[in-house]
């Protein structure tokens, strides 16, 4: 694997050996391969550098605000779903404000609703939500 580096930044990454017209620093890497780095503002990075964790945390929290925010009508009192429904949500979005509490949270995005819902269905034997 190689790195385009410009001004002591990677700014591209390539298996085979890149033909540029640029002066810029081509690199050899043995260590490692393109699917080990990830573009975080403009350059590679290896993913499991800080700056590639702090984006992919960044990016989870962002589809975790964006489910809580699809979820907020159903905690109006007056939204048209029944109480059991309304619990529903209320225990999703619990789930969701917890979310980032866990280990490796940014490892995965948080589920959906639906996703959510089913699980647990899956988990309660009788069936029932709770």
């Amino acid at each position: 694997m190689f790195k385009v580096i410009k001004d002591n930044k990677i700014i591209g990454i390539s298996e085979n050996e890149p033909v540029l017209l640029d002066s810029y620093d081509i690199e050899e890497d043995t260590e490692h391969s393109v699917a080990d780095y990830t573009q975080v503002n403009g350059e590679y990075v290896l993913t499991s550098s800080a700056e590639a964790i702090e984006q992919k945390k960044a990016d989870v929290r962002a589809v975790r605000n964006q489910y809580l925010w699809q979820t907020d009508k159903f905690m109006i009192t007056d939204y048209p779903i029944t109480d059991d429904e309304r619990e529903l949500y209320r225990q999703y979005r619990a789930y969701l404000r917890d979310y980032t509490l866990s280990e490796n949270w940014w490892e995965h995005s948080p589920m959906t609703f639906e996703e959510w819902k089913s699980l647990q269905t899956t988990n309660n034997n009788d069936g029932s939500l709770e």
